[in-house]
């Protein structure tokens, strides 16, 4: 993650920058086994 924030904050400052990072499948369930299946699938 730390990794992400600095290379965010090196190009934020370019116009077209745009944050595209994303696993919506981690809010999938409630539970650790709920995402997993989720991943999985």
């Amino acid at each position: 993650m730390a990794d992400i924030l600095r290379c965010e904050a090196l190009l934020s400052d370019y116009p077209d920058f745009r944050k595209l990072f994303r696993f919506s499948f981690l809010a999938a369930g409630q539970t650790a086994e709920a995402v997993t299946k989720c991943v999985r699938s």
